[in-house]
């Protein structure tokens, strides 16, 4: 069973996605997992993923840019419960485990009310369907067990993440990640995942919704964005390219408010009036990609400043 006969599956997520209206997130998926589609789902695929071509196999990273109410934490929970139960027999992760190894499988929040809202959605799932109820063997707050396999949802730390064996890793809203210890906690996290999901060929998926132009999700969406790559796919769409549920007027009125906020926060687009001292732009258009050096040249008076 993949993940999308997992989503539609009456026994297993009774309730959670019925109806015409996850379009957008199954083509997601299928590009993510490497499963075969029709017509309309490559099409819709092709115009989220900037037209590239579908990846052929299960994808080592996947970052989702969306709008909000996108359903984003729900399909996060969702996925991390096909690999906790069903996928762990298809994607054969138990077998990636060493005798009496757990496997986790990390949801990553960028605080407590949103970690607490990613496992409510993990826990409403499971207790929805009778099948996946009975492969529970222990649950608590930040928890849940089936056997050999956890899923566990927790504020985004670098630190935390560390020494874990990781069959999978979710970053929810990582764009907001903040941290006083660190300038860059979503690089951090990042990095801090990376071994712990190397031994397991695990994949991590990051999703938000964006806010400026900077940060690992922005690096991310720009370096693969549009771009085949056999294992990192990145997607962008606005609210209404994952949910149609949402009424066209609110997103006008907010429009009409703040254009550049409802650009980010609705149609899934980076900002461009909350940049650092210097725009991107001005930054690329001085920019040589490849290029880490040149020779001095004579009768020119060079300065720098940094301020640490």
């Amino acid at each position: 069973m993949n993940i999308l006969e997992f989503l539609r599956s009456p026994d297993l997520t009774p309730g959670s996605f019925e109806g015409d209206t996850w379009a957008a997130w199954h083509a997601v998926l299928s590009g993510a997992f490497g499963l075969p589609m029709d017509a309309d789902t490559e099409a819709t695929f092709k115009r989220l993923s900037g037209g590239r071509t579908a990846p052929r196999s299960r994808v080592r990273e996947l970052w989702v840019v969306a709008g909000r109410r996108s359903a984003k934490t729900h399909h996060s929970a969702a996925t991390a419960v096909y690999l906790a139960t069903v996928g762990v027999e298809v994607e054969g992760l138990l077998d990636r485990l060493s005798p009496g190894e757990r496997g986790v499988i990390q949801i990553l929040a960028v605080d407590r009310l949103q970690a607490k809202v990613a496992m409510q959605y993990v826990q409403g799932m499971v207790e929805a369907s009778p099948i996946l109820r009975q492969t529970v063997t222990k649950k608590d707050r930040e928890a849940i067990e089936f056997g050999r396999v956890a899923i566990e949802v927790a504020t985004n730390s670098y630190r935390a993440v560390r020494g874990r064996t990781l069959l999978a890793a979710i970053l929810d809203e990582c764009a907001f990640y903040r941290d006083e210890s660190s300038a860059a906690p979503d690089v951090e996290t990042y990095r801090a995942l990376v071994p712990g999901l190397a031994t397991t060929g695990g994949i991590l998926i990051g999703v938000s919704s964006p806010y400026a132009r900077r940060g690992l999700l922005y690096q991310k969406w720009r370096q693969h964005y549009g771009k085949d790559h056999a294992e990192v796919l990145a997607i962008q769409g606005g609210t209404r390219d994952f949910n149609p549920t949402i009424p066209d007027h609110v997103i006008a009125d907010a429009e009409r408010d703040d254009p550049e906020a409802a650009k980010a926060e609705w149609h899934g687009q980076f900002r461009s009036d909350v940049e650092t001292f210097v725009s991107r732009e001005a930054v690329d258009a001085c920019t040589a990609p490849g290029r880490h050096e040149l020779p001095p040249v004579s009768g020119v008076q060079y300065r720098a400043f940094t301020d640490p």
